[in-house]
Order: structure tokens, then C-alpha cells, then sequence
């Protein structure tokens, strides 16, 4: 198992990088705060889309991962790295009604969703 740090609020960067590591036979196993897992895995066999869901209600971003799990896709919730914070209710300008705020446990951190595919040829379709 590797263990990588990153920091990026940039998405494109964050999907670039995971899909380079993919290419080099990595595949991600787990997400915490800022640390990435993965684990050997086939040269290029899985694909890798990072998507910003902070602006979903958390009934949006439940339905929305069942829905991305029901495609047989793998869902990693992931921060970005972006903190406006008190305690542990963190305040998201950028959502809308009660997505504006999130508290711990529920979607504290989980603005962004790593989402992997086995790569058969065809792109993300999401």
C-alpha cells in the first residue's frame, strides 16, 4: 500500500494526478483529509473523475452517490482543502439553502467525490 499526501482546491489537478497514478498501476484504495491510499493494480485500469458536490442538499448527495454506485461506480467522499469554519459547523457560500451549512458528522469535509471506473475504453459518463 502507498500512502500520498496532497493539498489542491484545484479539481482538474486533483482527477490529472489520480489518473497519472492510475496509469502507473495505482489504484485508490481510501481517502482521509489529505492523504490518499492506494494500492498495485493493472497499468491504466481504472479512471478517475473528481466532482464538486458542496452545493447539494445532503438528500441531493445521497441520491446522487447511490445513484453513481448503481452505475457500479466507487464513490470516495473528499474535503477541498477549503476551510470557513466554527467549531464543527462549517459555513459553504458557494451552496444553496441548508447545504450552506454543514455540520459534523454529515457532510463535514465531503465537498468534493473522488468517483473511479474500470477503465473498458469509454469515458465517464456521469
Amino acid at each position: 500500500m502507498r500512502k500520498y499526501k496532497f493539498f489542491s482546491a484545484n479539481i482538474e489537478l486533483q482527477q490529472k494526478w489520480l489518473n497519472a497514478m492510475a496509469q502507473d498501476g495505482w489504484r485508490l484504495t481510501e481517502v482521509k483529509r489529505a492523504f490518499y491510499y492506494f494500492e498495485k493494480a493493472a497499468p491504466g485500469e481504472f479512471q478517475y473523475e473528481v466532482v464538486f458536490v458542496a452545493d447539494k442538499s445532503n438528500r441531493g448527495y445521497t441520491d446522487y452517490v447511490t445513484f453513481l454506485e448503481d452505475k457500479g461506480y466507487r464513490v470516495f467522499p473528499k474535503n477541498i482543502n477549503l476551510n470557513y469554519s466554527v467549531g464543527k459547523v462549517r459555513i459553504r457560500p458557494w451552496a444553496k439553502g441548508s447545504g450552506m451549512l454543514s455540520t459534523f458528522p454529515g457532510r463535514y469535509n465531503k465537498e468534493l467525490l473522488i468517483v473511479e471506473k474500470t477503465n473498458d475504453g469509454n469515458p465517464f459518463e456521469i
